[in-house]
């Protein structure tokens, strides 16, 4: 598979696990295998970094989230998901602030077609 076809297949797979709650630990870890794949060859892959940063933030593994998710960032990346997914991690960390600037600038964005948004459980916090 080439680069692209890796990111459709994490896509999927991440979408299905989302519908599939029984599967969703191994459909969850196998695009996360992916995008790490994709990362060991390009480490600068921003659609990467970023659903990578979002998979990492879902499993509250918010620093490592977070890492992946301001590599993104560094590389102007201009993604709606990149933005809430930082906001997201902040929440996360307890940075409400910085949360709220990250939403406030991924509200004028538009979303990459290949990225996909970190879930929250604002219940949970």
């Amino acid at each position: 598979m080439n680069e692209l076809e890796k990111l459709k297949k994490a896509n999927e797979l991440h979408d299905a696990a989302w519908k599939d709650s029984k599967n969703m630990e191994r459909l969850t870890l196998e695009a996360a295998a992916i995008l790490e794949d994709v990362l060991e060859q390009n480490p600068n892959n921003a659609v990467a970094l970023t659903n990578l940063g979002a998979i990492y933030s879902n499993r509250a593994r918010y620093k490592e989230a977070l890492d992946l998710l301001k590599k993104a960032k560094k590389l102007n990346f201009s993604d709606q998901n990149l933005y809430r997914n930082l906001g997201i991690v902040s929440i996360g960390l307890k940075r409400d602030r910085e949360a709220k600037k990250y939403f406030e600038i991924a509200s004028t964005m538009e979303e990459h077609e290949l990225t996909f948004e970190a879930y929250i459980d604002f219940h949970a916090l």
